[in-house]
């Protein structure tokens, strides 16, 4: 069975050789149009224009043809828009190339503590519900778990307020937890170009990597170092983590307006204070997401801005369940996944630790305990204790339970310092 050469037999008159190697490192660049359609790879490679709204796949200031010939030589256009991707597959491969590595990429299964503690991906229920849908993917602790993370930063700071570039990292889960975090056993999978961001058009981006790992799924010819053996490497991608707008895009959920909670959908009882009397709706399966996003003719590409004088008017009709099928059912185990979409704790921590520190300490900016709460509560006709009171011909707001006193605002401030 042909495996990939390791770096130290590696000849440098092998160019086959070098040239994966340098491929592997480097990414593969994929043109792509500004208003994200489509990307030219495959049979679409040759194309010059884009099949849905006809724009030229090169820059406005670059017309020249591929072929092209400027003062006796070839010269190539600049593409509008460059996807870098780096293929998973080699990466993957490469994990079992070393036998330390090899190794940890088992702990999951023969090293970790089976207590009942919660200390890993592994030990959760999501975990183990893939492994009775797919126990034959189950039964090889070399077949890598995946999770996807992907979010937009601006790599110029403050230079451009404006811009977004978003990079997608894959995390394999077969490592420790010390492990699999950090930063030299991250895979980059892409860096989506800015300036604006991806939105909903992702899906366009990661055509190149759910089609590696539909590949993946089926499995591919490997080395295992430790065990110097050949087998079968498959991967399955477990679920996504990202912030709360992220989520919608990579979903297909719009995360806004009456029904913006994706796991409780159309069921929610949905009012402005988004205060529920009932219990919590049953989530939704994949399959029934599935099911009624099957039929969603989604249109990739920037959509036009809906004039005022429209929505005013009624000319159009906006859709509360604004979405579309995510790429991520393309897989055909995506839709049995238990938890497919995470949300970042690193965000909710803040907001929620933020809020709840200026409530307690009553300050101007980021407490929420204010008129307009208090109002809240009356025009909702709960906790009457709390409603705004008149005394003398002035309103006064009456003082809840958490409401610290001076000098216990003093201790409180006193015990963070230290």
């Amino acid at each position: 069975m042909r495996t990939s050469p390791s770096i130290c037999t590696l000849s440098q008159d092998n160019e086959a050789d070098l040239r994966d190697l340098i491929t592997d490192a480097l990414g593969i660049n994929i043109p792509t149009l500004n208003e994200s359609l489509m990307e030219f790879q495959g049979d679409a490679s040759k194309k010059i224009s884009c099949d849905v709204c006809k724009s030229s796949r090169w820059q406005s200031s670059n017309k020249l043809d591929a072929n092209e010939q400027v003062d006796g030589s070839c010269r190539r256009p600049k593409p509008a828009k460059v996807l870098q991707y780096f293929p998973l597959i080699p990466r993957l491969k490469r994990l079992f190339q070393s036998s330390k590595t090899s190794q940890s990429m088992r702990w999951h299964k023969e090293g970790r503590t089976k207590d009942g503690i919660l200390r890993h991906p592994a030990d959760g229920s999501a975990w183990d519900a893939f492994y009775k849908r797919f126990p034959n993917f189950a039964s090889d602790p070399c077949n890598v778990r995946l999770g996807l993370a992907s979010d937009g930063f601006n790599p110029f700071r403050t230079m451009s307020t404006s811009h977004s570039t978003w990079p997608v990292l894959l995390i394999p889960y077969n490592l420790e937890p010390w492990a699999c975090m950090k930063q030299s056993l991250l895979i980059l999978s892409m860096v989506i170009p800015g300036e604006k961001g991806p939105n909903n058009d992702i899906d366009v981006y990661m055509q190149p990597l759910i089609k590696e790992l539909k590949q993946l799924w089926t499995g591919v010819d490997a080395f295992d170092s430790s065990a110097s053996e050949s087998f079968t490497l498959q991967a399955c991608l477990l679920w996504t983590i990202n912030d709360f707008p992220a989520c919608s895009n990579l979903s297909g959920w719009s995360t806004k307006g009456q029904v913006a909670c994706p796991i409780c959908a159309e069921k929610i009882e949905s009012r402005w204070l988004q205060y529920e009397y009932g219990v919590a709706p049953i989530p939704q399966s994949g399959e029934d997401i599935l099911r009624e996003v099957e039929g969603v003719n989604f249109i990739y590409g920037k959509a036009r801005k809906r004039d005022r004088e429209e929505l005013d008017e009624g000319l159009i009709e906006l859709d509360v369940e604004e979405g579309k099928r995510s790429i991520f059912f393309d897989l055909p185990y995506w839709r049995y996944n238990l938890l497919r979409h995470n949300l970042d704790v690193m965000h909710i921590e803040k907001n929620v630790c933020d809020n709840i520190v200026g409530t307690l300490l009553n300050l101007s900016r980021g407490g929420k305990d204010n008129i307009k709460a208090h109002k809240d509560l009356q025009d909702t006709g709960i906790k009457s204790y709390l409603h705004p009171k008149m005394r003398n011909g002035k309103e006064y707001l009456p003082q809840a339970c958490y409401t610290l006193a001076s000098k216990e605002r003093d201790i409180f401030l006193s015990i963070l310092r230290t």
